[in-house]
């Protein structure tokens, strides 16, 4: 996950910038999980936790920025913490007060045990979903965040398959979009990535967005398709 959590801290600052230009009212937070640590399975902008995490405005970006590039997110499977889970739940405990609710998620697997079969796979408690100490499950999950009203822009970087089953599942139930990013190290993709998201989510199209980001050269021609077809367009070979 090391490589993933690299590219998402690099070119989040670049992220920022665009979000602000072309969203004046947007208010954003930013949201890592890890499983390294039982007792910090995720860290919000604010104070760290889900009570007290805060959405912030364009006077505040710079804040924001010190926040992804100077926290110290690490990778680790070593825990019982079902972090992916633990993410997604405390990101729907956060003080969401907009109408517009959209939570981008950027990761590489499906929760741990997610897929049965893994199981007897590892010895670790942290492979089997059901011995989390947070109780997490997949229809919990979903439950959490539909009752906060998240619309879940679900972006699986590499190639796992029970990560795109899952990933798939949870945005189409809450309304938002899976992502099948390939090329992470890509950052400009993954940056038009979220970009789309809060297009759509605002009322605007996405796929003219990312269409006029590839006249212009912005995104490869593979990003394209591949964003593209994820946000209901007919990508051109």
């Amino acid at each position: 996950m090391e490589l993933f959590i690299d590219a998402v801290k690099t070119h989040s600052m670049e992220l920022l910038r665009r979000l602000v230009a072309r969203h004046q009212h947007l208010r954003m937070t930013f949201g890592f999980y890890r499983d390294h640590t039982c007792q910090t399975p995720f860290s919000f902008f604010g104070d760290g936790g889900p009570k007290h995490g805060e959405f912030i405005g364009a006077s505040r970006v710079d804040q924001l920025r010190k926040f992804v590039d100077g926290a110290g997110f690490t990778e680790g499977n070593d825990t019982s913490v079902e972090a992916l889970g633990a993410g997604l739940l405390f990101a729907s405990q956060l003080p969401w007060v907009a109408r517009n609710r959209v939570l981008v998620c950027v990761g590489d697997h499906a929760s741990h045990g997610y897929a049965r079969e893994f199981v007897p796979e590892f010895a670790g408690d942290h492979d089997s979903i059901e011995l989390c100490e947070f109780g997490m499950t997949h229809e919990r999950i979903l439950a959490c965040l539909s009752r906060a009203r998240i619309r879940c822009f679900m972006v699986r970087c590499g190639r796992d398959a029970p990560a795109e089953q899952q990933y798939r599942d949870i945005a189409n139930k809450t309304g938002g979009r899976f992502v099948d990013f390939q090329n992470v190290e890509e950052g400009d993709g993954l940056t038009a990535a979220v970009e789309a998201a809060v297009a759509e989510s605002q009322g605007g199209s996405a796929v003219a967005l990312l269409e006029r980001k590839r006249r212009e050269g912005q995104i490869s021609d593979q990003s394209a398709v591949a964003l593209i077809q994820a946000f209901g367009g007919k990508e051109r070979p």
